[in-house]
């Protein structure tokens, strides 16, 4: 006989007979009187769950739940498209600018190799309209998950 006592997994298996225990767990249950009253008391409990009857609401669960939840507004047509807008609008804008005043601005750069200023310039302009499209992106996801709360 061995002093060490069987675990709970051991003893659930034993009293749920799933699988044939051990040589060794079935010696311990014959020696032992506190694994085997354990093991009775597994017994009881699960006969006593298999009884049981299965808990059912008296109502539509669904129904209760999808009702205390909040109504999310659709989204009109110009939210879909509103960082595309001001994208346009602010190309537009900067389009219009070097168009009426491209022959300063080239006076402005003249004593500097031209090309690579204006590819300076162009890069600056693309990567904030990127950037701000993004962020405008990412405030929109944000208020979203707000306003779904």
């Amino acid at each position: 006989m061995t002093n060490k006592h069987l675990t709970e997994e051991q003893l659930q298996q034993c009293a749920l007979d799933t699988t044939t225990p051990d040589q060794p767990v079935l010696l311990h249950l014959e020696d032992c009187n506190a694994c085997r009253l354990k093991a009775a008391q597994y017994l009881q409990l699960f006969q006593a769950i298999k009884v049981e009857e299965k808990p059912a609401f008296d109502f539509d669960l669904t129904k209760a739940v999808m009702a205390q939840l909040p109504k999310t507004e659709k989204k009109g047509v110009l939210d879909k498209y509103i960082v595309y807008i001001l994208s346009v609008a602010g190309i537009v804008v900067i389009a219009a600018m070097l168009y009426g005043y491209g022959s300063y601005l080239l006076n402005l750069f003249s004593g500097n190799a031209p090309l690579l200023t204006w590819c300076t310039v162009s890069a600056i302009v693309c990567l904030s309209v990127f950037l701000c499209m993004d962020m405008y992106r990412q405030y929109k996801k944000k208020m979203d998950a707000l306003n779904f709360y």
